[in-house]
């Protein structure tokens, strides 16, 4: 009984030893799975603060990056603008003035071309003056000339009369009058040709000042006096043999009138109108060598202003070819000077993208391996703790483990969300950097348009003012041209009114003399009645006269026959 009793009882006390154990085992669990979670929770709330701290200084620090560098982007860019804004200001101010000096030039031009085309004009007018003047003084000199010419046919007229009465009251007499009559036509075409010559020498004189103070060219003032020498000796010889035809005449018509007494008034006349178109053909003649040599002088100067121009031109031209071919090589060297600034530019941009991306992955490593030698140092903090834990709680492993696993995850989910971070920064510093290098390099190449830009139209404001150069040039060139056919237009319509008032006043002249005669011989053919009978003695006395004056010359020619037999 005792036996069963003390048995009963150790089984009791085993049982409730079990009990107390298992109670105890299980009071013990769920103290440690409560100190368990409470570490467990511990934990998870400083992991999850020391990430957010080091999430939030990551992004402090990207957000002050990101500050700075759009703070610098914004300096770069109000400085490009502030730049542009200058260079957009200069050019303005350039244009204006360039716009300014174009129009005060054009002015310029106006008001040159204005007072050009007055004096010009004042010109023509003193030109057309001095046009009516010299056809004035020649009219004057003309009617002068014309009176003179009819009081000396007068005379002539009369000492041919006085002569005739003379010879027929004694040939000796007719002799002495012949001579003096010759002598004094030899005096009288010495005075005339004394008078053109003097007239030549003085238009001549003033042609010559005209020229000299019109064009002052020392070769057309050595051609003109040898086309005047030539005219001058073409004047000589035209009135030599004028001279001698007019001495032979004179022989022949002093023969006809020792043959023709009857017929002197007829015979003067003849003469007179003979010597007229002698002096017509050698005013004509005259007239004709002044306007071959104001010719041929004219086509001299015109070639030699031609010439003249042509090489003025090829200097313009060579002299632009140069200066050309200057601006290309000054336009190239800037062309390659600015393609080397954009190389550069662009390589320095690369190199500092090439450095920053080195310093960024070398930044990522550096972080990555912190990182990894943390968590290992954490990991290696936890496998002490767990072992420590699965050396005093190996019934805990499988929880431990459980526990050590999540730790794990959420670590790499934190170092994920990191990466995650820190790529997404590396992206958007990346973009950023991207984004004002194309800024710059976009600001660059507008520079740079702007200033190719501004110097084509500096080489085209001074292609144009080396155009208007040309064109002024040209201009002028032709306004003296101009006004050289516009003067040569005036001298041949001057030349040729002269000669058809020379050619109107001589048929006047002769219309009025043949008037004359027509009067004379009215007045002769209505003499009265009763003087008929003294013209038909005068008559038979003159045929009486004739009759000796023939046979003296014959029996002179057969005296000197039998002389020279």
């Amino acid at each position: 009984m005792l036996c069963n009793a003390d048995r009963r009882w150790r089984e009791a006390q085993d049982a409730a030893t079990l009990l107390q154990a298992a109670w105890r085992a299980r009071a013990s669990r769920r103290h440690l799975a409560e100190r368990h979670r409470n570490a467990s929770l511990v934990q998870a709330a400083w992991r999850g603060a020391c990430a957010r701290r080091e999430v939030a200084a990551w992004r402090a620090a990207v957000v002050r990056l990101q500050a700075a560098w759009r703070g610098r982007a914004a300096a770069r860019q109000h400085a490009a603008q502030r730049a542009a804004a200058v260079a957009v200001q200069s050019a303005w101010r350039r244009w204006a003035a360039v716009r300014q000096l174009h129009g005060a030039r054009a002015a310029a031009c106006a008001i040159q071309a204005r007072w050009r085309g007055v004096l010009a004009r004042r010109w023509a007018a003193e030109q057309l003056r001095a046009a009516a003047v010299l056809q004035a003084a020649w009219r004057a000199w003309a009617a002068r000339r014309e009176w003179q010419r009819e009081a000396r046919a007068a005379v002539r007229l009369q000492a041919a009369w006085r002569g005739r009465c003379v010879r027929l009251a004694l040939h000796q007499q007719a002799r002495a009058a012949t001579t003096v009559q010759a002598a004094w036509r030899r005096f009288a075409v010495q005075r005339q040709v004394q008078a053109w010559h003097c007239a030549a020498s003085t238009i001549q004189a003033s042609w010559r000042f005209h020229q000299q103070r019109q064009a002052g060219v020392v070769l057309q003032a050595v051609w003109r006096a040898r086309c005047v020498r030539k005219a001058l000796q073409l004047q000589n010889q035209a009135a030599t043999a004028v001279q001698a035809a007019w001495r032979g005449l004179a022989v022949r018509r002093q023969l006809r009138q020792q043959r023709d007494a009857a017929a002197t008034v007829q015979a003067a006349w003849r003469f007179h109108r003979q010597r007229q178109a002698a002096a017509v053909v050698q005013a004509a003649w005259c007239a004709r060598c002044v306007r071959s040599a104001v010719r041929r002088e004219s086509a001299a100067a015109t070639t030699v202003q031609a010439a003249w121009r042509r090489f003025a031109v090829q200097r313009q031209v060579h002299g632009l070819h140069r200066a050309a071919s200057v601006i290309q090589a000054a336009w190239r060297f800037h062309q390659l000077r600015q393609a080397s600034v954009v190389l550069q530019a662009a390589w320095r941009a690369r190199c500092v993208r090439e450095t920053l991306q080195q310093h960024m992955q070398a930044a990522v490593r550096v972080q990555a391996a912190w990182r990894r030698f943390a968590v290992q140092r954490q990991v290696r903090a936890w496998h002490c703790a767990a072992s420590t834990i699965q050396a005093a709680w190996r019934f805990h492993q499988l929880r431990q483990a459980s526990v050590t696993l999540q730790a794990a995850w959420r670590a790499r989910c934190v170092r994920e969300t990191l990466q995650q971070h820190t790529q997404a920064a590396v992206r958007v510093q990346a973009a950023w950097r991207g984004h004002a290098a194309r800024c710059e390099q976009r600001r660059r190449r507008d520079a740079g348009v702007f200033l190719q830009a501004a110097w084509r139209a500096k080489a085209a404001r001074q292609g144009w003012a080396q155009l208007q150069q040309a064109a002024l040039t040209v201009q002028r060139a032709w306004r003296t041209r101009a006004a050289s056919q516009h003067l040569e237009l005036c001298r041949g319509a001057a030349v040729r009114i002269q000669a058809s008032w020379r050619g109107h006043a001589c048929r006047r002249r002769l219309a009025e003399r043949r008037a004359a005669a027509c009067a004379l011989q009215a007045a002769w053919q209505a003499r009265q009645p009763r003087l008929m009978l003294q013209a038909a003695r005068r008559g038979c006395t003159l045929m009486q006269a004739s009759l000796v004056v023939e046979s003296v010359p014959c029996r002179c020619r057969g005296q000197r026959a039998a002389a020279r037999g």
